[in-house]
């Protein structure tokens, strides 16, 4: 909020709003990554469940860009070759 140039002054109130309100939010979030996490009888939450909990629930799908699921080398580079085919085509 004070990155924003526009915001001149922030009260206490509201900050403590915004970090109260992102509490719950990353407790949800981890919440639903940890639910997959026993579905594979594991203890520790991995960047795989959180990417798979992001692309499950919809109210956690504007996080898609953000948390995309991991790819292997081989399909990294396979997805540039298309975009670098893609852009030599204009």
């Amino acid at each position: 909020m004070k990155e924003d140039k526009d915001v001149t002054a922030l009260g206490h109130d509201a900050v403590f709003a915004v970090a109260y309100a992102t509490e719950l939010f990353l407790a949800h979030l981890a919440q639903k990554s940890y639910s997959l996490t026993r579905e594979d009888q594991r203890k520790t939450i991995t960047y795989k469940d959180v990417a798979n909990a992001i692309s499950k629930h919809d109210d956690l799908e504007f996080l898609a860009d953000v948390v995309p699921h991991p790819v292997t080398m081989e399909q990294a580079v396979q997805r540039r070759k298309i975009v670098d085919k893609v852009r030599e085509s204009f």
